[in-house]
């Protein structure tokens, strides 16, 4: 057994299911449509924190990786992150760091920068530009809002390339807060959080499960995708693909800690305690849902542990 070469592969692994399938199809079908028309193109891709926006992001960026020609660099998909500290020269300068350009001076103004950022769009082809964390704007003042906004709209008309823009739900609200701006961004994707009571969530919930369990041949373990155990990790997790990934890894740390190569219900439900238990809003009862007695014809028992999910990395509750 080596030391991390199942963590490194659970770390890899991206699956692709039900609904990053169709938001992939749906940013594949924008970039090759609008990619044509010459118009400047705007969408929305929101989720909460957990949903597999970024992971979903890299996959469809690496599928238009960068090529270097000749004389030139060739970048169709460009993937920046919002900086945290957001404003529209800041926001320049990260995308400019994004296409390896050099560093301008502290002094350089942001209509420098901005004219920086769109002659090199120009001279590397880019096609779709992928802002994520955009929600970093929702938190700002009205004035930095509007200043943001009409950067965007000046950058989306003299370029006329897609602009993707991706984050938490208050994403939006960001964009609302200029109607001409929002818009242009009417397309929207959804990544939403699995939900227990619909038999296609469960379908993929329980596939995912048998895909993370295949990468994991270096240890021995209980059938994830069985029912019983779908449902612990279900309400583990509240239905965020993002904390499967967590806990099975944690619980390989703690077997490899143990020199063991056999994964057991009890390293499942230390490996929850250590690093998803603080996102279980209000949970007064202590509950661990691989400690807990699981009786799946209790319906009553069932919904109480589908209440207790939605705790889990909700800022709503």
């Amino acid at each position: 057994m080596s030391e991390n070469s199942t963590t490194k592969k659970l770390d890899d692994l991206f699956v692709v299911h039900t609904r990053t399938k169709e938001a992939l199809d749906r940013l594949n079908s924008i970039y090759k449509r609008a990619a044509g028309r010459g118009k400047p193109t705007g969408i929305t891709l929101t989720g909460e924190s957990g949903t597999g926006k970024t992971e979903l992001l890299e996959d469809f960026a690496s599928q238009y990786p960068s090529s270097r020609l000749e004389d030139k660099m060739q970048i169709s998909v460009l993937l920046v992150t919002v900086p945290a500290i957001p404003n529209s020269r800041n926001l320049a300068a990260a995308i400019l760091e994004a296409m390896g350009a050099p560093e301008g001076s502290e002094r350089e103004s942001e209509a420098h920068k901005t004219r920086r950022v769109i002659e090199l769009f120009k001279a590397v082809g880019v096609k779709m530009l992928i802002l994520e964390e955009y929600q970093h704007f929702a938190d700002k003042t009205d004035k930095s809002l509007v200043i943001a906004a009409d950067w965007l709209k000046v950058l989306l008309d003299k370029t006329k390339i897609i602009v993707v823009i991706s984050g938490l739900p208050t994403t939006r609200l960001a964009l609302e807060k200029n109607e001409q701006l929002a818009r242009r961004f009417s397309a929207q994707i959804e990544m939403s959080r699995f939900d227990w009571k619909k038999e296609s969530d469960r379908i993929d919930f329980r596939r995912i499960l048998h895909s993370f369990q295949s990468v994991m041949d270096e240890f021995s373990l209980p059938k994830l995708a069985s029912e019983e155990y779908a449902f612990r990790f279900f309400i583990a997790t509240g239905g965020l693909i993002c904390h499967i990934k967590t806990i099975l890894v944690e619980a390989t740390w703690i077997c490899m800690d143990k020199k063991s190569s056999v994964i057991e219900l009890d390293d499942f439900a230390v490996a929850w305690q250590n690093v998803i238990s603080i996102f279980a809003k209000n949970n007064q009862s202590n509950l661990n849902p691989f400690r807990a007695t699981i009786n799946l014809l209790d319906t009553i028992e069932i919904e109480k542990l589908i209440s207790f999910s939605k705790r889990i990395g909700s800022p709503n509750v």
